[in-house]
């Protein structure tokens, strides 16, 4: 069973799990299997588990205080710190985000390079209290996940990809891919690929599929992996497949020049339409570089 499916809060033993590096998860054991709505459970993180746990047995804690204890966003490289392998755990804190927070988090999620003013995020989103989307950006912006600059006599809102950031955006990625994605737990449970970015493209991430469309499935390795191997590797595990899957592999350093090329590619229509299956802090990671490149989408 799938850790990001939720479950009933009774007859919990607490537990904490370590990570190598020492750092501490608080989760918990429950025994109680009465299904809670997944919108309880506001905040994304990567926790390595290590010892015989089983997963089927780990749930969280309705009012723990899960938030990570973190010394540093970055490693040494730049890059997000995350364990070489994690699974994606949507945990319930203190600091949740409102309904108007996840709404104005998923219109930067749609498009990294947005800037626009408070009123116009405002208008975007359809909302009629000003009050409420200013108080929303604020509190975004305390926690480091969106940036204001000021610009004349309106405040500019920007995101800011980040450690903190990225962990919101890849939990709601994960959340929209959930209810999209044909022979998701499958795709998801295969170990082989587990580590990897994992994209569903095409006419399954636009929405205008029909019965006879393939799943486009596309695949991010490390710049150390031949990509041959591992296409080679999926097409036989994924040979009985409904839909049919469509394989891309790609290394890091490819995707990543595709996004920096001047001409129209692959690379830019995974930007445009995608879903994230897997692993959304490397797609995240690659942006980033990206942007910071000169990559404006």
């Amino acid at each position: 069973m799938e850790l990001y499916k939720t479950f009933g809060l009774e007859s919990m033993e607490k537990i904490k799990l370590t990570e190598p590096d020492g750092t501490e998860t608080r989760i918990s054991r429950c025994t109680d299997q009465q299904a809670l709505p997944v919108s309880n459970f506001r905040l994304l993180d990567i926790i390595n588990l290590s010892g015989n746990t089983e997963l089927g047995e780990l749930r969280m804690e309705g009012n723990a205080d899960c938030e990570r204890r973190r010394t540093t966003d970055e490693d040494e490289e730049g890059k997000f710190k995350y364990p070489k392998e994690g699974i994606i755990l949507s945990h319930i804190c203190r600091n949740m985000e409102s309904k108007n927070q996840k709404e104005i988090l998923n219109l930067f999620r749609k498009n990294v390079f947005l800037k626009a003013s408070i009123r116009e995020l405002s208008k975007r989103l359809n909302k009629k209290s000003y009050q409420r989307v200013y108080d929303a950006v604020k509190e975004l912006e305390r926690r480091r996940i969106l940036e204001l600059e000021r610009v004349g006599k309106s405040d500019i809102v920007s995101l800011e990809l980040n450690h903190q950031s990225v962990l919101h955006l890849s939990y709601l990625d994960e959340i929209e891919s959930m209810g999209k994605i044909p022979s998701y737990e499958k795709l998801a449970g295969l170990k082989e690929i587990s580590n990897y970015l994992l994209i569903v493209t095409g006419s399954y991430a636009k929405g205008n599929f029909t019965k006879k469309s393939d799943l486009d499935l596309v695949i991010v390795i490390p710049d150390n992996q031949k990509a041959i191997d591992v296409q080679r590797r999926v097409e036989n595990l994924t040979l009985a497949f409904y839909p049919k899957v469509h394989l891309y592999v790609f290394n890091n350093k490819d995707f990543l020049e595709m996004l920096l090329d001047k001409k129209e590619n692959y690379g830019k229509e995974i930007y445009r339409n995608h879903l994230i299956l897997r692993n959304a802090h490397t797609y995240y990671e690659i942006l980033r570089e990206a942007r910071e490149r000169g990559f404006k989408g």
